[in-house]
This record gives C-alpha cells, sequence and structure tokens, in this order.
C-alpha cells in the first residue's frame, strides 16, 4: 500500500470511529423516547421518574429540568439492557450477588438473608427470644386461644420454616453453623403445658426432602411437593384438633404428576436474571380442581365446600395462598385472608369458624 492509499485508509477509519463514537454516545439520548430497550427488569423495587408536565410559571420552570434530568436518569435508552448485562456479569461469571438481601449458594441455591440485629429478635430467625419476649408472646397466645375457646373455636398456629432451616448444607459454609429455628424451638417447648396448638413444619419438611426437593431453588418458597408435605402434616393435626369433624384429604393419587421445568423465582427476578435458574421438577396439581381467580394482598377470599365439612378461617402470607386450592376440599366454608390483619371479634362472630389458623413464615406465624 502507497503512502497516498495509506493516509486515504487513516482518514477514512478516523472518519469512521467518529461517526461511531457519536452514534454510541447518542443512542441513549434518542432511545429515550421510542423506548428502544428489549429487556424488562426484574429487580426495579421503586417507581420511575415521569416526565413533568411543561411549566406554567418561573417558580415550576425552576424545578422543570431538574425534573426532566431525573426521568432521563431512568429512562435513558438501553438502561435496562445495561442494568441487566451487569447482573449477568455479576451473577453468571463472577457468582456475586447484586443484591445484599440475597444469598448464592452452593448449586444454583438463592436464599434471603434474614435479619440478626439486636433488637429485632422477634423479626429474626437467627436470635433467640429472650425471656421477656417468650413471656410476652406465650401471654398473647394463650389469651388469643382463651377467647377462641369461649366461642367453642379451636385454635392453631402453623409455623413454615425459612429456607436456610431445610436446605442449610448448601448456604455459603460460614453460614452453615448458624441456628436457623431457635425461636420456634423456644416457643414451642415453652407452650408444651399450656395446651396450644402449634405445628412446626421443619421436621417434616426435612423427612420430605430425601424423596424430592421441597423448595424452589431460586425461590423463597416451598415447590408443589413441599407443599404438599405441609398440607398433609396440617391435615393430620387438624383431625386431631376435630376428632367428630368429616375431613378429606387428598392422597397422592388425587394430584396430576408430570415432569416440569421452572425459571426463575422471586429470589432470581431481585437479582434481575431469572433466564439463569431453572431446575425441573415433578408438579402436583390437584385434579378437577377449579377455583374463582384470588384478588391482591390484604383481601379477604372465601370459599364454599360441602355442607357436612367443617368451617375455618385461615390467617396467612404467600405460603397459605399455594395451599388454598389443596386446604379448600376439606372445608364446607373457607375465609382466608392473606396480609396484616387482626384477629377481629366481629369478622369471627361472622364467619362461625369451627377452626381459626395462623400460618405464615418464620416468625410472622406468632405475630398475626
Amino acid at each position: 500500500m502507497d503512502h497516498r492509499n495509506r493516509r486515504t485508509f487513516a482518514r477514512l477509519f478516523r472518519g469512521l470511529t467518529a461517526i461511531l463514537f457519536l452514534v454510541v454516545t447518542a443512542l441513549p439520548l434518542l432511545g429515550s423516547w421510542p423506548r428502544w430497550d428489549p429487556w424488562y427488569t426484574f429487580n426495579e423495587r421503586r417507581r420511575l421518574a415521569e416526565f413533568p408536565d411543561w411549566p406554567r410559571n418561573y417558580s415550576q420552570a425552576a424545578s422543570f429540568f431538574p425534573a426532566v434530568l431525573s426521568f432521563y436518569r431512568d429512562h435513558f435508552g438501553f438502561r435496562r439492557t445495561l442494568i441487566h448485562g451487569l447482573a449477568l456479569t455479576k451473577v453468571g461469571f463472577l457468582h456475586v450477588s447484586g443484591d445484599s438481601n440475597v444469598i448464592i449458594g452452593d448449586e444454583g441455591w438463592l436464599y434471603l438473608r434474614l435479619s440478626d440485629g439486636p433488637g429485632s429478635s422477634q423479626n429474626s430467625e437467627l436470635a433467640p427470644l429472650s425471656e421477656s419476649e417468650l413471656n410476652r408472646w406465650q401471654y398473647l397466645l394463650e389469651q388469643r386461644q382463651a377467647w377462641l375457646a369461649k366461642r367453642h373455636i379451636s385454635y392453631l398456629v402453623v409455623i413454615v420454616p425459612e429456607k436456610q432451616s431445610i436446605y442449610a448444607e448448601l448456604l455459603p459454609a460460614p453460614m452453615r453453623r448458624l441456628q436457623y429455628n431457635r425461636w420456634a424451638d423456644q416457643l414451642v417447648n415453652r407452650l408444651k403445658s399450656s395446651g396450644l396448638r402449634i405445628l412446626d413444619l421443619q421436621s417434616y419438611l426435612l423427612e420430605g426432602k430425601s424423596r424430592e426437593a421441597v423448595y424452589w431453588k431460586a425461590d423463597t418458597h416451598w415447590n408443589e411437593y413441599g407443599l404438599y408435605v405441609g398440607y398433609r402434616a396440617m391435615m393430620e393435626e387438624i383431625h386431631r384438633i376435630l376428632p367428630g369433624k368429616p375431613l378429606i384429604v387428598l392422597g397422592p393419587e388425587d394430584f396430576a404428576r408430570f415432569p416440569a421445568r421452572g425459571v426463575g423465582g422471586d429470589l432470581a427476578n431481585m437479582l434481575g436474571v431469572p433466564e439463569l435458574f431453572s431446575e425441573p421438577f415433578n408438579t402436583m396439581i390437584p385434579r378437577d380442581q377449579k377455583l374463582p381467580p384470588r384478588g391482591a394482598e390484604d383481601s379477604l377470599y372465601e370459599l364454599n365446600g360441602e355442607a357436612r365439612m367443617p368451617r375455618w378461617v385461615m390467617y396467612h402470607d404467600s405460603f397459605g395462598s399455594e395451599l388454598i386450592p389443596v386446604m379448600a376440599r376439606s372445608f364446607s366454608h373457607g375465609a382466608y385472608y392473606w396480609g396484616k390483619h387482626d384477629m377481629r371479634g366481629d369478622f369471627i362472630a361472622a364467619e362461625r369458624p369451627d377452626l381459626v389458623i395462623g400460618l405464615k413464615k418464620g416468625p410472622e406465624a406468632i405475630s398475626m
């Protein structure tokens, strides 16, 4: 290549480089309004800024441009793609959690980080309950049970353990030695002589995992088989509480089982890369079970079954909402309340239940 051709090639290369630079730097701005971004952000946990109204006076104009800048920061072109790429790099290549609340364990297992700060033991799976806290919970639960017993209503507290207490062996090595269910053991031991019914599902799920996985790898919740294990334990306890009441208890033959693959989960969504986490499982879907759609959290949901069955009320969290399709057949009327809800006397009187259950994950089960 002669000198003239080299100079021409150099000018062409510099020109193309400048054009490429301008295109790359302009794309985020140009893509802000058409929303050129193919990815969906799973781990966005705040409301993004909206484009402000056009100013009508000087004071509005003073705040207009900062608001436009906030809008641009939240909506510039390919923002979600860049966030997703960063998450892929952290989790997929470096095996580092991009969310301080998510722990990456062995073999692709994810865990929600639990609170262990001082002064928060009633909300922690790690810190034991103090003597004063034990006394307070004992008084609360016994008063609640006595109030229901006067109205000939039985009461059962069901504790769903955290994933850490079932699959501790797959946690990062420094965390495996921690005790994750101490508060539940303390409370059950304290209330043994009081007659209060507390069903801790930990031992049932530990036994069940020897046959099949009982929790999702990338989610905080139990899977369909873990749900069935919890259901059978609950029905056995309910039969002991209501021995004179007819109960329908579903067996394995009442469920449709076939191989499937689960993708993602709430913990994988928090990391922003659900596509990196998938696992095979066997479905466990009740046969011939069709229920009306469920409302959002903090909403009442009612179902009616066979008239000869007992009536019940269940206060629950997301673990309980998954139980409703299998529990519904065993009760003539069920009132299910998901979220924060006090045990109000007028509500209980209107529902006329034979049994009240509080089912939640971890310490939340007793704080209902």
